[in-house]
């Protein structure tokens, strides 16, 4: 796709600064609007990432607008209307007679935090907007892009009128993004012709909702108080304290975990406390004391550790001191005298409790059963217990396998269905049932897309695979982008009860030589235990 490329100048603060090149697309590929820009190198999401969510995003309540800013002095006659609280959303507003001069530019942007925070990055941004930009006199853009280390702009999404009342926009972001921008410009960029933009509407511009995908790879900080009863002296048992502070002035926190050997005996989960809202998505510090159930392991002696986990992923453990030894009366689990049993699981190669993976790729969990630390005989009989990754749903029975000589077992585990949380589970002959910690699979929406391409028109059809389906079907949702561009939402579908679906979209200008790329996407929803996915992207060629 050719390019031409153009300077804009625009508001920044208190003065002006000279916006550098933009690369504005001349054609028009499959999309919404039927325009899109030179985007963005796509840069692939690492591990440690989180989610900010501002103003309405889609399935989340509202929030503040803030930590993004507004910039629209001293432009004459232009407004930035902020009421995100009350879900109202972002409106660049023009009073009457609704015009704004020759290269002016109001928008708003976000800015990498400085200090502390410093290590945060940005990956991805994800919008939900109104272009309103029918008018007359000087044609009235949208625009959005982000500036790097090097103080250089780079174009992601640009199109002129008319526009459209409902846009869903990705934009991949560079790892030395410093800030993102979105705004409306009138005029081509470089050039302030006396003529102004007269817009139709009085709100060219609806921000509705951003969401800013974010990553960061320190640990938090975590220091074990010289607090609760399970650090005195002498033996333990049944439900004792530890008293811990943590911190992380990054993404923040959002577990804690305590751990004798390997078995958790006390939890809490600091995501309720989440607001998703601003870079620290969780609490940025906690000084808690946490109960422990020293039931939940073997007469012994074990050692202590305390594990905090962080809104994006990312991991410290420390160990007490000394071992705490614990010393229960023996329940029904250890009839006749005999020891208590030990049922330790994780997923292979990892020692996260909880794993993403695509639809259909093979997933071990590995273990071993114990009994006062010795192994167990070979062919010991453990069950499967699944529930779906929802709260208040069953837990049932699912499979049932067998140990190896020397009590270990590995088992695989179907991801060819919905995403759940499973438990290992013996049962010994007059005992209580023994269980793992929980294990949470997440699973990936699949799909299958064909596409052809015959002048303008593009027919499509294909199938989610990822079942099952609800009789009203799935909903999908159809995305395009020309070469360097941005996806772009086009259609929005529902399959049927099998998962199929079809349809058809007329490209608004034909460019002859241009690679066109498709892509289904499925969301996730409420009830369909499956994570968003898009389909391998469909090349169509402009003939």
């Amino acid at each position: 796709m050719a390019c031409v490329w153009m300077g804009v100048r625009r508001s920044y603060g208190d003065g002006y600064k000279a916006l550098p090149r933009r690369c504005m697309a001349v054609g028009l590929v499959a999309t919404v609007t039927g325009i899109l820009t030179c985007a963005l190198v796509v840069q692939p999401a690492s591990a440690g990432t989180y989610v900010m969510r501002n103003c309405s995003v889609p399935g989340h309540g509202s929030s503040l607008f803030y930590p993004w800013r507004t910039f629209d002095n001293p432009i004459p006659n232009v407004s930035v209307a902020d009421s995100c609280t009350t879900g109202g959303g972002v409106a660049i507003t023009l009073g009457e007679p609704r015009q704004m001069g020759g290269g002016y530019s109001p928008f708003v942007a976000i800015e990498k935090p400085t200090g502390s925070r410093g290590p945060i990055k940005f990956v991805k941004l994800m919008l939900w907007y109104a272009a309103r930009l029918a008018g007359s006199g000087q044609a009235l853009h949208f625009w959005s892009g982000d500036r790097r280390s090097d103080g250089k702009f780079h174009s992601a999404l640009s199109y002129g009128p008319p526009g459209s009342e409902n846009l869903v926009a990705e934009q991949q972001l560079s790892p030395d993004t410093t800030s993102v921008q979105i705004g409306i410009q009138c005029g081509p960029g470089g050039v302030v012709s006396p003529e102004p933009c007269v817009a139709a509407n009085d709100v060219p511009l609806l921000i509705r909702g951003v969401e800013v995908t974010l990553s960061e790879d320190v640990q938090p900080t975590v220091v074990l108080r010289p607090g609760g009863s399970l650090l005195n002296d002498g033996a333990q048992s049944g439900t004792r304290t530890l008293t811990y502070s943590a911190s992380d002035l990054q993404s923040g926190l959002s577990k804690v975990d305590v751990l004798l050997d390997d078995t958790v005996v006390g939890s809490q989960d600091l995501t309720p406390r989440c607001s998703y809202a601003d870079f620290t998505v969780c609490p940025a510090s906690v000084d808690e004391t946490l109960q422990v159930d020293t039931r939940a392991v073997a007469n012994g002696r074990h050692g202590l550790t305390l594990r905090v986990r962080d809104a994006a992923g990312n991991e410290r453990a420390i160990e007490g001191g000394h071992a705490v030894d614990v010393a229960n009366e023996q329940g029904p689990n250890s009839t006749s005298g005999s020891p208590a049993f030990a049922l330790i699981a994780k997923f292979n190669g990892t020692s996260r409790t909880t794993i993403t993976v695509p639809y259909g790729r093979r997933v071990v969990v590995r273990g071993r059963l114990t009994q006062g630390g010795r192994p167990v005989a070979a062919g010991t009989a453990l069950d499967v217990l699944e529930r779906p990754d929802a709260r208040g749903t069953p837990e049932r029975a699912a499979g049932r396998f067998e140990t190896k000589a020397d009590g270990s077992f590995s088992t695989v585990v179907a991801t060819n269905r919905p995403s759940r949380v499973l438990r290992l589970a013996y049962r010994p002959a007059n005992g209580s049932q023994v269980v793992s910690r929980p294990l949470r699979l997440r699973v990936g929406a699949a799909s299958r897309l064909r596409a052809s391409l015959h002048g303008r028109l593009i027919r499509f059809s294909g199938r989610v695979l990822s079942g099952p389906i609800a009789k009203r079907g799935k909903r999908l949702l159809m995305e395009g982008r020309s070469p360097g561009a941005a996806w772009t939402q086009f259609r929005i579908l529902r399959t049927d009860s099998r998962g199929r679906f079809s349809g058809t979209y007329r490209l608004r200008v034909r460019r002859p030589g241009v690679v066109l790329k498709v892509r289904a996407v499925v969301p996730s929803e409420n009830g369909y235990g499956y994570l968003r996915s898009s389909s391998r992207a469909v090349s169509l060629r402009v003939r």
